[in-house]
């Protein structure tokens, strides 16, 4: 008879811990699917279908099982360790993540975050969300990558943020809030952008040092003091101040004086 943990579903809890539990020491032995149950399948407690992170903190992948979406988005950014890192917060995450890519973007954005619901009572995440990175050319700052696989790479960095950072996502429902109330599409401030923007211009600049390419190509887009600057797709340009030698961003001089 084979060794699997079995589920009450009068209590709703496991009978037994996995049987491979010490593979996954980042999760409770009780834990299915890694949290995770719309993306992962974990029939009977001995592995983890789709993504998951293994006990030397690597991601890995079930090529039948995880979305040919969530695939190349994973391909993408692991080409640098940034994006490395950023992939595993969502597949670590208590949030359910649906991953897409788009052809089209209709709303000027390449990156954009869906989410629904806070869980246990805190509001800084969400239960699920939908995460979409568009690789059409707009006439934004994206258009200087030399392939989808670069843009996925910097947009991806900057969603994993707006999907899992607690200070970006508190930020991001009250811009919801206000838009709600104003009926009308609030723009984001640098301010409220300022650790997607570096993140997002970090793990770019680090996709050119490893793959070829011209890493100062893009730098006016993020370095120049350019507030208010429109970019092609009519959206305002990121670096509303620029940032310091470190990638910490700069604040507006005039609200200094």
């Amino acid at each position: 008879m084979a060794r699997y943990r079995t589920l009450d579903p009068q209590l709703g809890r496991w009978w037994q811990i996995d049987p491979l539990t010490e593979k996954y020491v980042a999760w409770s032995g009780y834990n299915y699917g890694a949290g995770n149950p719309v993306r992962f399948i974990d029939p009977d407690g001995r592995t983890v279908k789709g993504f998951s992170i293994d006990k030397d903190g690597n991601v890995q992948v079930d090529n039948k099982k995880a979305s040919k979406n969530a695939q190349t988005i994973y391909n993408a950014m692991s080409k640098t360790s940034m994006g490395t890192a950023a992939f595993k917060k969502w597949v670590s995450s208590e949030t359910k993540f649906t991953l897409k890519l788009s052809a089209k973007t209709p709303d000027g954005q390449h990156g954009k975050i869906l989410g629904f619901g806070s869980a246990k009572g805190d509001k800084d995440y969400y239960e699920k969300a939908t995460v979409t990175i568009s690789t059409e050319r707009i006439g934004d700052r994206f258009d200087k990558v030399k392939s989808d696989e670069e843009l996925i790479n910097a947009v991806g960095t900057h969603e994993v943020l707006h999907g899992t950072d607690k200070e970006q996502i508190k930020k991001d429902k009250e811009i919801a809030a206000m838009r709600k109330a104003n009926d009308t599409d609030v723009r984001y401030t640098w301010e409220q952008e300022t650790k997607t923007l570096n993140t997002e211009y970090s793990a770019w600049k680090q996709y050119r040092q490893m793959h070829g390419g011209d890493a100062t190509e893009f730098k006016n887009d993020y370095e120049n003091p350019n507030a208010g600057a429109i970019d092609g797709a009519g959206q305002p340009k990121p670096a509303f101040y620029g940032v310091d030698p470190n990638g910490n961003s700069l604040s507006n001089p005039q609200e200094e004086e």
